[in-house]
């Protein structure tokens, strides 16, 4: 592994980590650990936890069954019995997939899928491996309304939702969670990529005898490089899907990809997702492309930072201010971070339920409320430290 790549994990990690990262490098990229984690110590709770919170659950569980003798029976006959489950329901959102996308060209509304099973058919070859909670579509805003009532047809209910960008919609029996997306990103985040962008040289994956649209080759890593910064890369999985994505498409037209990060501003998020997903699996990553992200000094350092935290047990206050100052530091321009800034602001000074709970104010004291929420987080970031 280079050296820059191999720099950015942490050491020490705790064994059942280390555990996750055999399952994840053994199954998923073929690539044996030279010194595999024993079960020394190992909390086999604890390691599932971690599994189900990265979303790696079917890795660790075909991992292992090839370690059947080292892992407990009752864990091991649990973790068969989970993966069984999962396959089934991952084949069942496919269908449904292909159910609700057909349903809406029918209508001849454009739609497009991506994450869930169309990203586990288009980039993991066994659809089984990765593990699906839901089904992300993406429309176009004015054809919103429209898709909402033909998903309404179908036996979807909507939810109500203060995301304007985002119509979420559920059915109760077999559920299934449809988020209806007309952004893929809050305004806030200044993401200068639209409907219209992603529309454009749709691709589509094929399997069960459906066709599911999807957004081109290019275009959908970058939306996986975006929606792992938006989210801090909080889960060993998103950076699984950006590797295993890369190395099913070796014919990656490269220059047009860096050409659309450019135009919607997104430059150092596809540079992190590179070095992660190369910093994950070894020679993912072609050698020029890597040297063209290690050069982004910035993206070196988050890429590093992200690594660092990827494992803590749980989250606190103190790492939700680092993780807002990653968001900040995702951003180039000082027009991408102005917005994304003042939502920040808003967040820390806009009082929650935890605040009037804190401390009891008459109603002609409401605006106090506002004074006690900064002084409540900053103390949390102080205390956690």
């Amino acid at each position: 592994m280079n050296s820059v790549a191999s720099n950015l994990k942490p050491i020490p990690l705790r064994v059942e980590d280390r555990w996750l990262l055999a399952a994840v490098a053994e199954v998923l990229f073929g690539q044996k650990v030279v010194e595999p984690p024993g079960i020394a110590g190992i909390d086999w709770g604890y390691l599932k936890r971690q599994a189900s919170l990265h979303a790696v659950e079917p890795c660790l569980a075909r991992y292992c069954e090839g370690r059947a003798g080292e892992v407990p029976t009752v864990v091991s006959q649990k973790m068969q019995q989970q993966q069984a489950n999962l396959k089934a329901y991952n084949f069942f959102l496919l269908q449904e997939l292909g159910r609700l996308t057909g349903a809406l060209m029918a209508k001849r509304l454009d739609v497009l899928a991506w994450k869930g099973p169309a990203l586990g058919v288009a980039a993991y070859g066994d659809l089984s491996l990765r593990q699906c909670a839901d089904l992300d579509l993406l429309v176009r805003p004015e054809q919103m309304n429209e898709a909402v009532a033909e998903l309404s047809r179908l036996g979807y209910r909507e939810n109500v939702d203060e995301d304007a960008n985002t119509r979420n919609l559920e059915r109760a029996s077999p559920k299934v969670v449809v988020d209806l997306h007309q952004m893929l990103v809050q305004p806030h985040f200044s993401l200068a990529l639209e409907a219209d962008d992603l529309l454009q040289g749709a691709d589509s994956v094929h399997a069960l005898g459906l066709s599911i649209p999807v957004p081109s080759a290019e275009k959908l890593l970058l939306l996986l490089c975006v929606h792992g910064s938006k989210h801090v890369w909080e889960r060993l999985a998103w950076i699984c899907d950006v590797a295993l994505f890369i190395r099913v498409n070796p014919d990656l037209d490269w220059k047009r990809l860096r050409e659309d990060a450019q135009l919607c501003r997104a430059v150092r998020m596809l540079n992190v997702g590179l070095l992660l997903a190369e910093s994950l699996a070894d020679g993912t990553v072609p050698a020029r492309q890597f040297e063209t992200a290690r050069s982004d000094v910035c993206a070196v350092k988050l890429a590093s930072r992200v690594w660092t935290w990827l494992f803590l047990p749980e989250s606190s206050h103190a790492m939700s201010f680092h993780k807002a100052l990653f968001q900040v530091e995702m951003r180039e321009a000082m027009r991408d971070r102005r917005p994304l800034l003042l939502h920040l602001l808003k967040l820390a000074i806009t009082p929650g339920e935890a605040d009037r709970a804190f401390l009891k104010l008459p109603s002609w004291l409401g605006l106090g409320y506002y004074l006690i929420r900064p002084l409540r987080l900053i103390s949390k970031v102080l205390s956690r430290r």
